[in-house]
């Protein structure tokens, strides 16, 4: 499988053509679009998105990161589980 990226604007009409490259092969693919913004829910690290979640005890607070890959910091682990 090829990976292609395009960056586009997205019209008013909210339509978007892409041409790819020549050695992409003809057929069956799969496109997926991925927006700077939320649709209707506040960006990550916003307060108000983690509060449409309900409190799970066993799993601890929700805590959304920029970075995912990020080490963890231990103020973010329950109590009960920090190093």
């Amino acid at each position: 499988m090829q990976a292609h990226r395009v960056r586009v604007t997205i019209p008013e009409n909210h339509k978007v053509t892409i041409d790819v490259p020549a050695e992409v092969p003809a057929g069956d693919a799969e496109v997926i679009v991925l927006s700077s913004t939320s649709v209707g829910v506040p960006l990550s690290g916003d307060a108000t998105f983690a509060a449409r979640f309900r409190p799970n005890p066993a799993l601890g607070p929700i805590v959304f990161r920029e970075d995912p890959t990020a080490p963890v910091s231990d103020d973010d682990w329950p109590s009960d589980l920090r190093p």
